[in-house]
């Protein structure tokens, strides 16, 4: 109890627990997380059509897909939808491509607004104002994501073959490919860290310094390498019969490997707004009756006072501001027992 107590009588350790108070009774987890998970899954269905049209126009092996998508997916999910996929291989329709961009991009879209809006609720900020700006930019950031992600899978899939191709008919040394593809999973989590950076500075309505990205960037990809790998040794360990059998097995383990992922998420942009907040420096607060500007110090523990010319600002919501009475005692130690 004692060492508790010290702690808690810390400065810094209260500035924390008063953060955590603030922001974590905003966060609605349980929700956003299902939200997320449900438009998630709705966006992967048009996007399995088009990647089941598009392969079998390439001239790809299609064991090696399967390979890679039994590896990226857990046991229970992959063991189901891979013989699907592999009627999709078997019999590829260009037709279909066209249509399955349009509709996986706008899927995505949508469930790209539900990550911006639970994101949003998370760093305590409003969506854009411009419903037209904000639709579009999540059309145009989706659709960049989907590329990048698009993008990696093909080297990841295709790798091999491409500089199989560059070497024997244009006579072109591709070394880097056989580097890349030894250390894969390296590559995979530094891509991954980068996407979750791009979406932590640009998805929310801020304006911070990327540097306060990071951290829930390291903690979403930590958090998805953990949850996969754990997820698919407990569906190893206690089979099918934990979660079901046959699609339906497979739509709850999905959907419960999106729920976890969701959260990893909000997780994430929570620990950066509870950095920011503890980082950031106070801002000068001014009343507009008064004629000092008072500054606080991170934990409250110490102020300054400068008198100066009166001026009419913004005062920042939450903030305390001591009076004219409290900031004269501060100036003149004399008066120190006129208190509000």
């Amino acid at each position: 109890m004692n060492v508790l107590r010290k702690y808690i009588k810390n400065p810094k350790m209260r500035q924390i627990i008063v953060l955590f108070q603030q922001h974590w009774g905003r966060l609605e987890i349980g929700r956003q997380s299902a939200e997320m998970a449900y438009y998630v899954l709705l966006a992967l269905l048009p996007t399995l059509l088009l990647l089941g049209n598009i392969i079998p126009l390439l001239p790809f092996p299609r064991e090696q897909v399967l390979s890679y998508v039994e590896m990226a997916l857990p046991e229970e999910v992959s063991s189901t939808t891979t013989p699907i996929l592999e009627q999709y291989l078997n019999s590829g329709n260009g037709g279909v491509v066209s249509f399955g961009l349009l509709l996986s991009i706008w899927t995505a879209s949508k469930a790209f607004n539900v990550f911006q809006n639970v994101l949003n609720q998370v760093y305590n900020t409003k969506m854009r104002k411009n419903f037209i700006v904000h639709r579009i930019f999540s059309f145009v950031i989706a659709f960049l994501l989907v590329g990048m992600i698009a993008l990696v899978a093909f080297l990841f899939m295709f790798g091999r073959y491409i500089r199989d191709f560059f070497e024997e008919f244009l006579n072109i040394q591709l070394d880097f490919i056989t580097a890349f593809d030894n250390v894969r999973w390296i590559v995979a989590s530094l891509i991954i860290e980068i996407i979750m950076t791009v979406i932590y500075y640009v998805v929310p309505n801020v304006r911070w310094s990327i540097k306060f990205a990071l951290p829930g960037a390291v903690f979403a990809t930590t958090g998805f390498l953990l949850i996969s790998q754990l997820f698919s040794i407990y569906v190893g360990v206690a089979g099918s019969q934990a979660i079901g059998n046959g699609a339906l097995g497979v739509v709850i383990t999905l959907l419960l490997w999106l729920y976890l992922m969701g959260t990893v998420l909000i997780l994430g942009g929570f620990l950066n707004v509870m950095l920011y907040h503890y980082f950031r420096p106070l801002p000068i607060a001014l009343k507009e009756e008064s004629r000092y500007a008072i500054r606080y110090s991170k934990n409250a523990l110490a102020l300054t006072v400068k008198e100066q010319a009166l001026k009419r600002r913004l005062i920042r919501k939450n903030l305390r501001i001591q009076s004219n009475k409290q900031a004269e005692a501060v100036l003149n130690p004399q008066s120190k027992g006129k208190e509000v």
